[in-house]
Formats: structure tokens, C-alpha cells, sequence
């Protein structure tokens, strides 16, 4: 599972799918990363 490590210590876990410019998607409250399963195809092409 592919991490970065922010200065304060935190791992935060990524993906990277597709090509072209990143996107930052950010699950939000109780949320995980299983929220932008539906739309990463589209987010991908």
C-alpha cells in the first residue's frame, strides 16, 4: 500500500491511476477511500 509521510509524522495513503494532471480526492468525514470507486474510471480517462 503506497504511503507519503507529511512533516508532522502522518501517513497518508495514495493511488494513481490513469494519466494526465493528478487530482486530490478527499473522503471526508467517516469516509474512506472506497468513496471514489464509482467515479475513478471517469476521473482516470
Amino acid at each position: 500500500m503506497p504511503k507519503v509521510q507529511t512533516t508532522t509524522g502522518i501517513n497518508i495513503y495514495y493511488e494513481q491511476e490513469g494519466a494526465g494532471k493528478d487530482v486530490i480526492c478527499i473522503a471526508g468525514l467517516s469516509a474512506d477511500h472506497t468513496t471514489w470507486s464509482p467515479v475513478l474510471p471517469q476521473l482516470a480517462s
